[in-house]
């Protein structure tokens, strides 16, 4: 595994486990939002859409 892989797959075992804690929805799309543009070459923005049904 190279540095970079062992980086990521570092990185998202961390989110994981961040998601995993009990909380608010409105708080995990956040923690989701800012790991998306850290990740994200050239991301500088996210957004989510819920459907219900």
């Amino acid at each position: 595994m190279s540095s970079d892989q062992h980086s990521s797959a570092a990185f998202f075992a961390a989110v994981s486990k961040d998601l995993m804690q009990p909380g608010e929805a409105g708080l995990t799309f956040d923690l989701v939002a800012k790991e998306a543009i850290e990740v994200v070459p050239a991301c500088d923005h996210c957004a989510f859409s819920l459907r219900t049904r």
